[in-house]
């Protein structure tokens, strides 16, 4: 009959419940004919009347006692805190407590909303354990298929005698599912169900991680339950992982099956059960240590790529197991108030066995592991525009690699733009401070990544980095189609306010790129290609500034010394759309640097090929590669935004001349799109020419690279090169600007409006006349403010940071003397000590920055100021020693502030969660 107990039944079923359980309790025993062990967790304030009513009355339901009591354990669990005022329910502490009273041969655990079919199975069991040799000591176990019943309401399955003919015919109909595929698919994949279905002898299935099945194993066998695991995630997940480790060989029986029902609640929400998959990420706390230490024990790891890509999200958001940080009542830190009850059927004399439980107590912490700060393993040189970005992020989520650690005040974004090395302000923080920023335990291999991507065109960076860091380091260099990353570079940049000045794309380029030729070849636009007046003569002043130190430049021998003086002139380093991708000389200057390094130089259009990517990312030591390939490969597949999104001529949706304004809006629609295509080849022609010796470059630099580089179209190579160099690509390249400069006219836009030293740079404002170049802390300031005296007669001083800040210098002066200029108009309403109003501000202006330690500053003032312009320049000497005693005072305190432990690294030491449960870091600081 339904519920009646086998007494020879050698399998004790453990499940798990709460008091609003008690429905599913007595269903799943109606078709259960075993042993039983059961933990209820129950409200702390019922605790006490439950325990001292026995386990009859605690597993009443509607007054109805189980089906045959004599056969079941039960353990009463006091609830302290565990589902409020979060979501911790102890899934695992309560399997152990069913575990320990679970006094038969084998095993089967399974959660309360089941019910095992066909009724009565245990006969079926003590076969199938027989037949498989399921004993003691053997690494065999067996698994029982999971179903779950579909939609809202109870089905008509529920209550009925399954047996396998029925259940075929439930699946088939839809009724019934493979459980949990709706949701977590991964999790019964070892059930193997559309095998078992056809199944009429038992089958092996192999274990795949993240596979949690229902299993029968010998009790002598059973392992203890990682009880850290609260909340949702993970918690059977865990254990048959480590069932896993143990070397266990998985079989499925094919004729008992499990069904999940709908779950009846009493009384209570069903929230209170504990159930929150949105909160997922509560169990990913507890996996790293448990994972760790099942791989110390058993010598086993097995992994997946998403577990990874898990484990480093998990890292980012939470530093420490989440038992552990809200001191959650678990083994190992604490034990619950327990009241045990065992079968009347194994010891009818026995009585109720309690246990007061013990508080929290966190155990004694391990030995201080010591910490050293290697630095980073990979530093990632550039370019900006190249794929940087989508590489540091495949890397730092799922590639094992780990971001800086950012400072408490800084952005979240310095994680990966350290900017230690190209930026005076960071540097100035010390070789200590930029180290810190990845710790590491003794023992571990340096894993993290400086993704900054800006170091490539900074000459600072080239000399400072060799100086601080490891030959071992691996430096980094993704390089994309120049012509491409001048379109993701404008976008980038476009969004700055004043940056375009009303250019569009290709007279944006028209300007950057006439300015850098006429800078390194100064004859190349000589006649033809001016438009006279004083626009002409800022050009000849231009090349006379290049060519002053350096001589008449040429393609084939274009120093990293004159690229970077051409890019400062003509556009600035990092604001570059042209310049930037003239790779030749900055990798060439690196490489001679830096040549003792270890270098990885890669094209960015081959890694969106999963094939490459894996091989590229193999180069980078990643331990699982195939992890991250796709990913990358992914990222760099998205091809850049279209720059057709260009501002046109938009015709009105009305009015008199409709369709006049149409046609004019369509024509010079089309004017612009010819302007782009002139753009396009003139890009081409400008980066043959002056990437004409890359590719042996390449080969000298990163040869284990070079499979990868043969995708690279846009890479000149052999004779095409020799051609792009000489005489024939010098040509080709002034005929595709001369097409783009007419493109330009034929669409209404003059060609160089938006140039450095053009009338949209220079604008209406006073310019300056006179520049106070300093040095700093030598009293120049005492001039300044003494200047400030004379603006009654309309003198402007202050420090327009022009021509030493890229930003600005790209806004134009007339953006930057509107700015000082606004400050002066707030001294209009104030009152000098004779009572006179001040009058009308800045007739002339002063520039106070400190231009006299920047290396291009006076080559951009030259070269953007027009010729005519009498400029005075006054710089304020002192006593090297005064001034640096001076200068020492003004930095102690901003440094002393920025090193102060309290803004340093997130956290409480700054140490990631896995480097911190287990580490001493050392609080000393520079």
């Amino acid at each position: 009959a339904a519920g009646a107990f086998d007494p020879l039944s050698n399998v004790c079923l453990l499940t798990i419940m709460t008091q609003e359980r008690l429905a599913s309790l007595h269903r799943m025993l109606l078709s259960w004919d075993g042993w039983v062990s059961i933990a209820m967790l129950v409200e702390a304030d019922e605790y006490a009347s439950l325990a001292g009513a026995g386990p009859d009355m605690a597993l009443r339901y509607r007054g109805r006692s189980v089906a045959a009591p004599e056969r079941v354990a039960l353990a009463l669990v006091s609830d302290v805190g565990y589902r409020a005022p979060s979501n911790r329910f102890p899934y695992n502490l309560l399997r152990n407590a069913a575990l320990r009273g679970c006094e038969a041969t084998y095993v089967f655990a399974a959660d309360v909303d089941f019910v095992p079919y066909p009724v009565r199975p245990s006969a079926r069991l003590r076969s199938r354990l027989e037949e498989l040799e399921v004993r003691p000591g053997s690494k065999n176990v067996l698994v029982v298929a999971a179903f779950e019943q579909v939609g809202p309401r109870p089905s008509e399955a529920e209550g009925a005698a399954l047996d396998k003919p029925a259940l075929r015919q439930l699946v088939g109909s839809g009724d019934l599912i493979s459980f949990a595929s709706a949701v977590y698919e991964r999790g019964h994949e070892c059930d193997q169900v559309h095998t078992f279905l056809s199944a009429d002898t038992p089958f092996a299935t192999e274990y795949r991680f993240g596979c949690e099945p229902y299993t029968i194993v010998p009790r002598a066998d059973a392992h203890a339950y990682e009880e850290t695991f609260v909340g949702y995630g993970k918690d059977r997940v865990s254990w048959n992982y480590e069932l896993a480790a143990k070397q266990a060989a998985w079989h499925v029986v094919p004729d008992v099956f499990l069904v999940h029902f709908n779950t009846y609640d009493e009384a209570k929400p069903k929230a209170k059960y504990g159930h929150f998959p949105t909160d997922w990420l509560i169990g990913e706390s507890c996996w790293p240590p448990f994972r760790d230490r099942v791989a110390a024990a058993y010598n086993y790891s097995y992994y997946t790529c998403h577990q990874a890509s898990i484990d480093a999200m998990s890292d980012r958001r939470l530093s420490s197991c989440v038992a552990e940080a809200e001191r959650v009542c678990v083994a190992p830190y604490c034990v619950p108030p327990t009241t045990t009850f065992r079968p009347a059927a194994a010891d009818p004399a026995a009585k109720a066995a309690v246990s007061p439980g013990r508080p929290f107590t966190l155990p004694p912490p391990p030995p201080p592991a010591p910490v050293r700060y290697p630095g980073p393993a990979v530093v990632m040189l550039g370019c900006e525009g190249c794929g940087v970005v989508e590489m540091f992020r495949t890397l730092s989520r799922v590639g094992g690699m780990a971001a800086a650690g950012a400072d408490a005040s800084d952005p979240s974004w310095r994680d990966r733009q350290v900017n230690f090395f190209d930026v005076e302000a960071r540097f100035l923080l010390g070789q200590e401070w930029y180290l810190r920023r990845w710790p590491l335990i003794d023992g571990g291999e340096p894993r993290g990544i400086d993704g900054s991507g800006s170091y490539l065109h900074s000459s600072e960076a080239m000399l400072r980095l060799p100086a601080t860091l490891r030959p071992s380091t691996t430096l980094l260099v993704l390089l994309r189609d120049p012509a491409a990353r001048a379109a993701v570079r404008w976008r980038e940049l476009r969004r700055r306010q004043d940056y375009a000045r009303g250019a569009t794309y290709a007279g944006k380029l028209y300007a950057e790129a006439s300015a850098l030729l006429r800078c390194i070849e100064p004859s190349a636009l000589s006649g033809g290609m001016g438009d006279g007046g004083g626009g002409q003569k800022r050009r000849e002043a231009q090349s006379e500034v290049a060519a002053r130190s350096t001589g008449d430049g040429a393609a084939s021998e274009l120093s990293s010394e004159r690229w970077e003086k051409c890019a400062l002139i003509a556009s600035g380093l990092r604001s570059s759309v042209v310049g930037g991708g003239i790779y030749e000389p900055q990798l060439r200057a690196w490489f001679a640097a830096a040549r003792a390094f270890r270098w990885v130089v890669l094209p960015a259009e081959a890694l969106a090929e999963p094939t490459a990517a894996h091989a590229a990312l193999e180069r980078l030591g990643l331990a699982r590669p195939e992890c991250v390939a796709q990913d990358l490969s992914d990222r760099l597949a998205a091809p850049p935004n279209s720059t057709a999104a260009e501002e046109g001529p938009v015709a009105p949706a009305h009015g008199r001349r409709v369709h006049r304004t149409i046609h004019a809006a369509t024509a010079a629609g089309a004017s612009i799109a010819a302007a782009r295509q002139a753009a396009e080849g003139m890009l081409r022609a400008f980066f043959a020419r002056y990437n004409g010796r890359l590719a042996p470059l390449l080969v000298e630099v990163d040869p284990e690279s070079q499979a990868l580089w043969r995708a690279a179209a846009w890479l000149p190579r052999g004779d095409e090169a020799e051609q792009a160099i000489g005489a024939t690509g010098r040509r080709a390249l002034l005929a595709s600007m001369a097409s783009l400069r007419a493109a330009l006219v034929a669409s209404g836009e003059p060609p160089e409006a938006s140039a450095v030293g053009a009338g949209r740079w220079l604008g209406s404002a006073p310019r300056p006349r006179v520049f106070l170049l300093g040095p700093r802390e030598a009293a120049a300031e005492v001039l300044t403010a003494t200047l400030h005296g004379g603006q009654e007669h309309g003198t402007c001083v202050g420090a327009l940071s022009l021509f030493d800040d890229d930003t600005r210098y790209l806004g134009g002066l007339a953006r930057a003397a509107s700015r000082l200029m606004r400050r002066a108009d707030l001294l209009t309403s104030a009152t000098i000590s004779n009572g006179t109003a001040l009058g009308r501000p800045c007739a002339h202006l002063v520039d106070s920055t400190a231009y006299l330690h920047t290396r291009w500053a006076a080559a951009r003032i030259r070269s953007a100021l027009p010729p005519a312009e009498q400029l005075r320049f006054v710089a304020v000497l002192r006593d090297p020693a005064e001034l640096a005693l001076r200068h020492w005072r003004a930095l102690r305190g901003a440094v002393a502030a920025r090193l102060a432990p309290s803004r340093l690294l997130r956290g409480s030491d700054g140490l990631p969660g896995a480097v911190r449960r287990g580490a001493a870091p050392n609080t000393s600081r520079a």
